[in-house]
């Protein structure tokens, strides 16, 4: 109603939050929302009371007992000889849907950040055995014991890079599934 008072909810509502047809009667709008979704959807409800139809609203209910339930839908209002009577609203539960793609977005994060550790683990090794590849093709390097050096540090890089490698190709195997 116009003071923000539930009228009427259907029994799937009642369901998905938790509460009885009698609790209903005692609620109001904020009391189901998520605290931060509060101002938000007063702010739409205003709107709606001055005539206008809503959209593809999107927000957060909390249950009775605390769960958060993202909904998405339509609100419009019902006017009687021009004055306003109540808000219709026509919720979707889309909990799941903003799950999915709260965790795509987490996997994406670690992909790109697994990507940017990765590429500096690849480059480490590499810089090592270019450079010191660079210096012995030079002639930089005439000392014996040196070069040795260098080719045991050249060794010990390629293997590294090499597991590195190898790392990455069980990666991929195993998100395509054959690994």
């Amino acid at each position: 109603d116009a003071g923000g008072k539930f009228d009427y909810v259907n029994r799937k509502w009642r369901e998905t939050l938790g509460y009885s047809a009698e609790e209903v009667e005692m609620l109001e709008l904020a009391d189901v929302l998520r605290e931060d979704q509060v101002s938000g959807c007063m702010e739409m409800f205003g709107r709606v009371v001055g005539g206008e139809s809503l959209d593809r609203v999107e927000t957060v209910f909390v249950s009775k007992d605390g769960v958060e339930v993202y909904v998405e839908g339509d609100i419009s209002g019902r006017f009687r000889d021009g004055e306003f009577v109540s808000t219709r609203g026509i919720f979707r539960d889309v909990t799941e849907k903003k799950r999915a793609e709260e965790a795509q977005r987490e996997l994406d994060r670690m992909k790109s950040e697994f990507i940017s550790n990765t590429s500096h683990e690849l480059r480490t090794p590499l810089q090592s055995i270019m450079g010191f590849t660079k210096l012995l093709l030079q002639g930089k390097v005439v000392d014996g014991e040196t070069q040795r050096e260098f080719l045991t540090i050249m060794d010990k890089q390629s293997v590294h890079l090499a597991d590195l490698i190898n790392d990455l190709l069980d990666v991929s195997r195993m998100e395509s599934g054959r690994f």
